[in-house]
């Protein structure tokens, strides 16, 4: 009942509209167009068919309201005919023209049909669209491979909604979204399939300039290197390390340190077998330049570490990578000192785990824009220690699967940071994920979700930002809060919304404030289970009390 009047309700509102403002709710003047209701892109392993099987390419949907329903299902067939022993590998996403609703409003679902041949791109469910004009969005990536002249299909349907969030979202009233799908072939491998009857881990497979090892794996941790068995994870497959790596590692004693280029060609399989794990791959190398265009990485699903410690400073073929099964990021390009990182390919649907992704990397700018993060979990310091002046795309992340975002922009030198796409519902760990940031702007703060975080200490400790927009906080749940605020720039704290019934440590929180003038509070504001709390105040002594007095750091007391 409580359903049917809500609707009601909001059918009510649209005809109120319409009569006073003239307007349907939310107007919804889409057009999604598919390059032809059937065409054939030339590709360069053979031909790949694109057929709508509505018959038309156009779609328009006016006149949209919040529902549970998708407003648009679109079916389409691609029809790959592949001659060759390459992957005949193809992209699919959306043309986004303009999309004027806010950026968590549209969503879509990708759903494709079993395939017999190749790989179809990983089915998705309620992504978000992204916001703005002229900008794409993948869904990722597929191949084909040797059909012998046969047309085989991969067939998919696409979703696209406006839900009912239980929310306000007059906000997308009159907003227009316009787009269509396009398709384009993806990056072509050249096949290099090496054979070797040296399959023992003891005697692992060494070619070029790389070592291949077959169902073992590096473990990724420099303190305890081992090797791990893969066929535990259910994989069949390579893992495959630089030769200076393996040696550093296996044989310090006669290692020799070479800065020559790694570039030669890569085993695309082995024994007919993928490369399935490229855990620190260039680990600590000190090679001037990495090459990795002619690496097939459709199977890897570990890229943790990868380019750890890595001394090239340039690293190309990033945008080659195909990192559709790719789970584990973790690490990448941790203290990289590549001065240009080309992410901007990067399929990311399948990944978990972004600990530490960019963390300390030399990149002086990031463009995360086709990231899809909507299966992440972890973002521990995935940007922190980054000395990027810019991290183009965190508007369009969708974070509302991570639960730990613990110092995830510490350190960070961008100047700022948006937040504005951050559902941060599931996350219960943000302790410095600010601190040190040199970001003047953080855009957002008002729509995070904090009330199943239980630890904020130092989240903002010595952030540049001079106002801090804490209005929607939810610290009900939040027992530790030291040192939050210490050394912030800040002018004013608005803690109003703050109930810090449950806190028990408030170290030092509000230490070497010298700006800070006002902090508003409510009765919320509640310290009678804080058992930690010396050092508050200290130095922030332009604070000043409602009656004009100042505090005094002498006193100490668990009552403020």
């Amino acid at each position: 009942m409580e359903r049917k009047n809500k609707r009601v309700l909001i059918i009510s509102l649209i005809a109120l509209i319409l009569v006073v403002a003239g307007a349907s709710y939310a107007y919804f003047s889409a057009r999604i167009t598919g390059l032809e209701s059937a065409s054939t892109l030339s590709m360069t392993a053979g031909t790949l068919g694109i057929h709508y099987t509505e018959g038309n390419e156009e779609v328009s949907m006016n006149n949209i309201y919040p529902k549970e329903e998708a407003w648009l299902t679109k079916t389409f067939t691609l029809t790959g005919t592949n001659t060759t022993e390459l992957k005949m590998k193809y992209k699919v996403g959306l043309n986004i023209i303009s999309n004027e609703f806010t950026s968590d409003a549209l969503t879509y679902d990708l759903t494709h049909e079993a395939v017999t041949n190749g790989k179809a791109i990983s089915e998705q469910t309620g992504r978000m669209i992204k916001s703005g004009t002229n900008v794409k969005q993948y869904f990722g990536e597929g191949y084909f491979t040797n059909t012998a002249g046969v047309g085989i299909d991969h067939e998919y349907e696409l979703k696209i909604y406006f839900k009912d969030n239980g929310l306000d979202q007059n906000i997308n009233q009159g907003k227009v979204f316009n787009a269509k799908i396009f398709v384009e072939e993806g990056s072509v491998i050249p096949v290099n399939k090496c054979y070797t009857d040296k399959t023992s881990p003891l005697d692992p497979y060494i070619t070029g300039q790389y070592v291949y090892i077959y169902n073992y794996g590096s473990n990724g941790d420099s303190s305890n290197p081992q090797l791990i068995d893969l066929t535990l994870m259910g994989l069949d497959g390579w893992s495959v390390v630089s030769k200076e790596t393996y040696i550093m590692m296996m044989d310090s004693s006669n290692y020799t340190p070479s800065t020559d280029p790694i570039n030669e060609q890569a085993c695309t399989s082995i024994n007919d077998k993928p490369i399935v794990w490229m855990v620190g791959t260039y680990y600590n190398t000190p090679s001037t330049s990495i090459d990795v265009s002619s690496f097939d990485t459709s199977d890897v699903v570990n890229m943790g570490g990868m380019f750890t410690g890595s001394q090239a400073n340039t690293i190309t073929g990033l945008d080659k990578l195909d990192t559709s099964s790719v789970t584990d990021m973790s690490g990448m390009f941790y203290n990289s000192q590549a001065t240009s990182l080309n992410v901007s390919n990067f399929d990311t649907s399948s990944v978990t785990d972004m600990t530490g992704m960019f963390n300390h990397s030399q990149s002086t700018m990031l463009d995360v824009s086709n990231f899809d993060t909507s299966n992440v979990t972890i973002m521990d310091c995935t940007f922190c220690n980054t000395v990027a002046s810019t991290i183009a795309g965190l508007n369009n992340f969708d974070t509302s699967n991570v639960t730990n975002m613990r110092a995830m922009f510490q350190y960070t030198q961008a100047t700022t940071l948006d937040l504005s796409s951050f559902d941060t519902t599931n996350v219960t760990n943000m302790r410095a994920m600010f601190s040190l940031t040199a970001a003047t702007q953080i855009i957002g703060l008002d729509h995070l979700n904090t009330s199943n975080v239980t630890n904020m200490e130092g989240m903002f400790q010595y952030s540049q930002a001079t106002s801090i927009d804490l209005s929607s906080f939810d610290t009900s749940n939040v027992t530790k809060i030291s040192y939050m605020f210490e050394g912030s720039e800040a002018t004013t704290l608005d803690l109003s919304s703050f109930d810090t019934s449950s806190v028990i440590e408030m170290i030092a929180m509000f230490r070497h404030m010298p700006n800070l003038t006002t902090i508003y509070a409510s009765n919320k504001f509640d310290t009678s289970s804080v058992t930690y709390s010396a050092t508050m105040f200290s130095d922030s002594y332009n604070l000043v009390g409602g009656n004009g007095t100042h505090y005094d750091a002498n006193h100490i007391d668990d009552t403020y």
